[in-house]
């Protein structure tokens, strides 16, 4: 969505929140800049490769083999060799990631009017929009262990992928805020978190062949002791390393957030006010497929993000300065941590989002 549609989505909301509130209520508008860091691209949980294709056809190379060397046991018995079954056990992958977290430079804009013309109670409605870069470099490991001839041996089974491309985010809020006094309000509201994924990425993978080769030099030198003609499925097999695999990837995540809570005020003379906002979020994330077009021109829709629910902690702290009646400026630091409680994420593997954003007030009506 580009920077002009969001300005006219908010020019539309200004129109409607004016005709929808009494002529003689007072209401705001807030031009908005803001910095925004998100550090969903560095979350670990679940980052393997269980469903790479790569690894899947190994595992099914291997289990074939393992199963025809033990078919070949009573034949190696016969010839008075005598071996124990090959057996395999795998340890679980391990993945490192090197990236930052997205970096979004973000403008909009706060539309505030008191609803129905109460003093006491303000609805304000939150739009921001910005795009960062972003590249990730990520390399998933598992080892294989098994045990053949009476020997053993380990095998690794590597992915690397490297991904550039552009993010783009737009924010959505509605809050209501019902002042109890002048230090004190109570604050809700909803919210809606969008983020575009394009990127390019090369995927590699690469496989040792340590199990092929001491299959190969085993059984070749049973067959030749014997003076056996030696298959040429025993010949020896160095590593397994298939073409790298390119494509573009492109995908839309949206995040709905329920919030309640409370704010408090500190006014210090006429023209100075220290705030702070402590809210408890419900959000949740629904499940995300992902378009990949492959450099051979194949293209596949796949899931890639499980649906996911969320609780946490969201607080803001801020200084507002009011040059006048009318105008004013505030500076504003939030910062919001989503703790998983269903879904694939482990609850300590939180996702969290804060920022600063500057913004310019002007207040209409009485």
């Amino acid at each position: 969505m580009s920077i002009s549609v969001v300005r006219a989505q908010l020019a539309l909301a200004c129109l409607l929140a004016c005709l929808a509130s009494p002529s003689r209520a007072e209401w705001s508008f807030t031009p908005r800049a803001a910095l925004y860091f998100d550090n969903s691209v560095q979350r670990q949980t679940g980052i393997d490769f269980n469903n790479d294709p790569n690894r899947l056809k190994y595992i099914a190379d291997q289990q074939t083999l393992i199963a025809s060397i033990n078919a070949l046991t009573p034949v190696f018995a016969q010839l008075g060799v005598f071996l124990p079954p090959t057996t395999i056990s795998v340890d679980p992958a391990t993945t490192a990631r090197r990236t930052t977290q997205a970096k979004y430079p973000q403008i909009g804009g706060t539309l505030s009017f008191d609803w129905r013309g109460s003093e006491s109670t303000q609805v304000a409605i939150t739009a921001l929009y910005g795009k960062t870069d972003s590249e990730l470099s990520e390399v998933t490991t598992q080892y294989f262990r098994y045990n053949s001839f009476g020997s053993s041996a380990i095998d690794t089974v590597q992915l690397s992928t490297q991904a550039k491309g552009e993010l783009d985010r737009l924010d959505l809020e509605l809050t209501v805020q019902h002042r109890l006094n002048e230090t004190f309000s109570l604050v809700g509201g909803v919210r809606a978190e969008r983020v575009n994924i394009d990127t390019d990425f090369t995927s590699t993978s690469f496989a040792s062949a340590n199990f092929y080769n001491l299959v190969a030099f085993s059984g070749t030198v049973i067959l030749q002791s014997r003076n056996l003609p030696v298959p040429a499925s025993f010949l020896p097999t160095f590593t397994l390393n298939p073409p790298a695999i390119t494509g573009n990837l492109k995908q839309t995540t949206w995040v709905y957030s329920a919030r309640v809570g409370a704010a408090a005020y500190a006014p210090v003379g006429e023209k100075h006010l220290f705030y702070v906002n402590g809210l408890l979020h419900v959000s949740h994330t629904p499940e995300v497929n992902s378009i990949q077009r492959f450099s051979n021109g194949f293209t596949v829709s796949v899931p890639s993000f499980a649906s996911e629910t969320t609780i946490g902690p969201d607080i803001s702290v801020g200084y507002m300065y009011r040059f006048s009646d009318r105008f004013g400026v505030d500076l504003r630091y939030r910062a919001a941590v989503y703790f998983p409680v269903a879904g694939d994420f482990d609850f300590e593997d939180a996702r969290v989002n804060h920022g600063v954003s500057l913004g310019f007030t002007t207040w209409f009506g009485e």
